[in-house]
């Protein structure tokens, strides 16, 4: 009897130790997944930003967005300082503008700003690079808000 329930116990120990590798496992495969797309992102936002805003206006690295929208979720945070900006590029830097110049990159998925805001000097806005479900169902959300 009690090595019956030992061996129980011992299974159950086996069982939650391979639930918690795979867990493990999935959360690294899918970690490495929104770093390509983030990759993937940066490739066509930054020659974007390039082509129309002087240099040294934008940092040329992106946050991942979506800690805060669930796993999965494809969507990155871009700034841009606006002091440095001339006349020309602040009458492009519009989210219409930039979601033109994004398509017309012909990204091979697509990309969507999902939000565009100013906090003193600086110009955040996020791109969602549309290539999963969860990308897909973040941009339905946003649509219900």
């Amino acid at each position: 009897m009690i090595i019956t329930i030992l061996l129980i116990l011992l299974a159950l120990i086996l069982l939650a130790g391979v639930g918690v590798a795979i867990k493990y496992h999935n959360h690294q495969v899918e970690l490495k997944k929104q770093q390509a797309a983030q990759q993937a992102t940066d490739k066509i936002v930054f020659p974007v930003l390039a082509a129309h805003l002087p240099a040294g206006t934008y940092r040329k690295h992106s946050q991942l967005t979506s800690r805060m929208w669930g796993q999965g979720v494809h969507a990155f945070e871009y700034k841009v300082d606006i002091t440095n900006c001339d006349r020309e590029a602040l009458k492009w830097l519009s989210a219409n503008q930039v979601q033109a110049a994004l398509e017309a990159a012909k990204a091979p998925v697509p990309v969507k700003i999902t939000d565009w805001w100013f906090h003193q000097t600086t110009l955040h806005f996020d791109v969602a690079y549309v290539s999963n479900p969860a990308t897909q169902q973040y941009l339905a959300d946003l649509k219900k808000l």
